[in-house]
């Protein structure tokens, strides 16, 4: 070793721009800086760590600032600072330069040694994939930036073939082998038989837009990857590319219509979510949602929302929710809501609700209600109500069921194993009277018609409607107590509103299975209308007796009277 220094001291310049001259060979490097140092008057600071102190060191420099040799000493590869009389030396932050790793590759049957095409490969942690071609070959690659050391981690997965990792080295040039054995035994469950309907059902909805890695990858990959947060235009357009399907996200927001295998926590789009699997706890979506595993949360949809397994929740839709499975919670939809098994929920619809087996709740809808099953709680419709068995009230126009051991109340109530008599009667007034009860013991509807013959050239009639309960006394002997409201017309004219009510109690007797007597009195209360065409020759006689009669005392147009009578009947079923 052999060398020369000389330094030119600038008291006024900065440290780096101080001038120093060196002539040396073979110099480690921390007695080349110890030189530097000396000349320029200042002494370095830096981790022993970041620079090779015995690196040995030829150079010949002559009046150079301290900065220019310190770049040639070090490549460029250090940045300077300085405080006080001390220069110090640090790393400069590396760039990251864009690479690309690419490992090709063949896949083989294990047992047969064919080659297997569209298989899926694909990185767990970058969420990259592709799929074997025809001759099981496959290039899969990955940009990064970072000039990684370590091993590459990639999963290989086909249907009915037992999963695989394999793990290429960072520098491997040469094709790699995989070879796939078969699974032994498929599954025989219940789960399988829903997991290919949802297949089935996943082809129809997404078919047009999965291209042959996308249905690959749904098909082939049992195992669930898992994200925080998915952001994503349309189907696999998004941060988790072709492996949407097959993950697993807490947040997912959809742009336009998002797909994945769950959501946890929240999940936007602004036309439709579809999940593979189980999804929660918030769905909110312009136009539906679509989950086929199952949901436990709340559901907002547009238009509609759509579950395949069971619903714990409430479901907002502006047309329609309808489930495949089980609903517990709540329903509102503008239209119609659809459950077809077990419900145990409040439902509210627009038009009309519907459930195919037995529901536990309260069921409101404009039109119609229907359970196929047994219905617990209470249905109320605008025009019909329809349950096969009953436990609880039915509020309607029209209420059917099977059987009802609660009260259904509407205009005509009909309940096969309930209350049904045919009665054909006579009183004072109408000589022939027929009638139709239906309903239960506690509540039935009645719909009656009656004639009279007083003047032969005109027949008058009367029709009405009421309601009525009866009480059993014992095997053979009941009690019925029954209100009607009748009008009366002349020929075939109606010229005003001429209510006749009825309160009627009477004592009824089987004296044969399915025929009974009736009589009892008859409480009468008429109001007619004077000005009435056919009042002097018919209304006015109507009354055959009267304890009170009375003219509207402020329009002096209607006159009321009452009177007591009775009824004769026999009745049918």
């Amino acid at each position: 070793m052999c060398g020369w220094s000389f330094g030119i001291a600038q008291d006024n310049s900065t440290l780096l721009d101080r001038k120093i001259s060196l002539q040396i060979t073979n110099v480690p490097l921390d007695v080349v800086l110890l030189d530097i140092s000396s000349q320029g008057g200042f002494t370095f600071s830096y981790n022993a760590d970041i620079i090779d102190r015995d690196r040995k060191i030829s150079l010949s420099v002559f009046d150079k600032s301290v900065k220019s040799v310190l770049d040639i000493l070090f490549e460029g590869k250090m940045q300077y600072s300085v405080k006080g009389k001390h220069i110090i030396l640090t790393l400069k932050p590396q760039k990251k330069v864009v690479s690309e790793r690419v490992v090709k590759g063949i896949i083989y049957d294990a047992a047969s040694g064919n080659k297997l095409s569209g298989t899926s490969i694909y990185d767990k942690r970058s969420s990259i994939s592709v799929i074997s071609d025809a001759e099981g070959r496959f290039t899969i690659k990955q940009k990064t930036k970072e000039v990684s050391t370590q091993t590459w981690k990639l999963n290989v997965s086909k249907a009915n073939y037992r999963d695989t990792i394999i793990e290429v080295k960072h520098d491997e040039n040469s094709p790699v082998s995989i070879y796939l054995n078969t699974l032994k035994t498929q599954r025989q469950d219940d789960s399988l038989m829903m997991d290919s309907i949802n297949k089935s059902i996943e082809s129809l909805l997404f078919a047009s837009m999965l291209n042959e890695t996308e249905k690959a990858n749904m098909l082939n990959i049992t195992d669930t990857l898992r994200r925080k947060v998915q952001i994503g235009f349309v189907p696999f357009v998004g941060t988790n590319m072709l492996l949407s399907g097959n993950t697993v996200n807490d947040y997912s927001v959809n742009v336009l219509m998002g797909y994945s295998m769950g959501t946890q926590k929240l999940e936007v789009g602004g036309l439709i979510n579809a999940d593979r699997g189980n999804a929660g706890k918030v769905q909110l979506a312009g136009l539906g949602n679509i989950v086929t595993g199952s949901f436990n949360g709340l559901q907002t949809g547009g238009v509609f929302n759509t579950n395949f397994r069971d619903v714990k929740g409430l479901q907002l839709a502006g047309v329609a929710n309808a489930n495949l499975s089980s609903m517990q919670g709540g329903q509102i939809a503008g239209v119609v809501n659809v459950n077809l098994k077990q419900t145990n929920a409040f439902q509210v619809a627009g038009v009309a609700n519907v459930g195919l087996k037995n529901f536990k709740g309260t069921q409101l809808a404009g039109v119609l209600n229907v359970t196929l099953k047994e219905m617990q709680g209470m249905q109320i419709a605008g025009v019909v109500n329809y349950a096969t068995t009953v436990k609880g009230s039915q509020l309607g126009f029209l209420n059917v069921s099977d059987s009802c051991s609660g009260v259904p109340i509407g205009f005509l109530s009909f309940v096969r194993k309930g209350y049904h008599k045919f009665e054909i009667s006579t009183d004072e007034v109408m000589p022939l009277n027929v009638s139709l009860r239906t309903g239960v013991r506690s509540f039935y509807n009645i719909v009656n018609a009656g004639m009279q013959f007083k003047h032969m050239d005109t027949i008058s009639w009367s029709f009405g409607y009421g309601i009525g309960t009866t009480a059993k006394l014992s095997n053979t002997w009941s009690l019925n107590l029954d209100l009607t409201v009748n009008q009366l017309m002349t020929g075939n004219r109606i010229n005003n509103f001429n209510p006749w009510g009825k309160f009627a109690v009477t004592v009824d007797w089987r004296v044969a299975k399915g025929i009974s007597l009736a009589a009892g009195p008859v409480l009468n209360a008429f109001w007619v209308k004077t000005s009435d065409p056919d009042y002097e020759i018919y209304f006015k006689q109507i009354p055959p007796y009267t304890f009170y009669n009375e003219r509207d005392s402020q329009t002096n147009e209607y006159t009321a009277s009452m009177w007591i009578g009775g009824k004769l009947a026999i009745r049918f079923f």
